[in-house]
This record gives structure tokens, sequence and C-alpha cells, in this order.
């Protein structure tokens, strides 16, 4: 039941996005876009992936909104926290070694992703459950700490999804 409901709930989200991409909202747009949605899931699932998109991508959709919404203000405060020690002239960099308590390989790869996207640090290696980044102005030399300040809420809300 929950994989067709995953389905069903993606199919629909897809349509929509569908419907909104063509400015229109017929009855004939919204069952295309329900058709193309579904035969795109399926494609993906069986020559892309050659398995189920739900063992893959289990993050539910109003989730990846969430984080999509906490990733940004991460970014903004990053990159005004960039600019700062630009202005200042105050560069440092360092490496630093960092857990995450994530269980799953999926989540840990959209984790490592998004610091690399954070301004001022890049991750460098994943193995396992550990990170090496580099850091612009390192505040710590203290993994756990350190990794308190690059993961910040990022890692809150992947455990959530």
């Amino acid at each position: 039941m929950r994989k067709i409901l995953y389905y069903i709930f993606w199919i629909f989200s897809l349509s929509i996005l569908w419907c909104v991409l063509l400015l229109e909202f017929t009855v004939q747009k919204i069952t295309f876009g329900v058709l193309i949605s579904a035969f795109c899931i399926w494609i993906t699932e069986v020559f892309i992936l050659k398995r189920s998109l739900i063992d893959i991508f289990p993050m539910h959709l109003f989730n990846l909104i969430h984080y999509f919404f906490v990733l940004m203000y991460e970014i903004f405060k990053s990159a005004l926290r960039g600019v700062k020690s630009l202005y200042t002239g105050k560069l440092d960099f360092g490496f630093i070694t960092i857990k995450t308590e994530l269980k799953d390989d999926y989540s840990r790869t959209i984790l490592a992703n998004s610091i690399t996207l954070l301004p001022g640090t890049i991750t460098i290696n994943k193995e396992d459950d550990e990170l090496l980044v580099l850091w612009m102005e390192p505040s710590t030399d203290d993994a756990k700490e350190a990794g308190d300040i690059i993961k910040k809420r990022l890692e809150v809300v992947l455990k959530e999804g």
C-alpha cells in the first residue's frame, strides 16, 4: 500500500509540475501529464535504475521541499560569513573529518553534496560515515564541534526523511 501511495504521490506531483510548466490546467493536459509521469517513472525504474524508485529515493517529497528551503537558508548564511571573511581579509583554510549519523548512502551523498554547495566548504572525500571537508575560516579543531557547525540543520532534516 505504501508503494502505491508513493507512486500516486509522485505521479500527481509530476503532473502538477507538467501543467505549471505548460501554464494550462485543462483535463486533456492533466490526463496527458499523468500518463507522461507514469511512463517516465516506469522507464526510470526499468531501464535506468533497474530497481524500484522507492528503494533508491526514500525521501518523501514534502521532506525534500523542506530540505531545499533549509539548504537555501544555510547557503545564504554561509555566503554572508564568506563575504565578511573576504572583506576583512581573514582567510584561513583547514581540513576536518566529520562523522555523520545518517545510515544510508543516499542520505550521506546528499549531505556531502549539500556541504559542497555551502560557500566556504568543500567535501573532499566520503568514506562510510566520515566526510573529509575543506573548511574556510575553521573556528575549531574538534571534529564533533566542527561537524555540528558545518552540518547544521541539514543532517537533522535528512534524518526526518
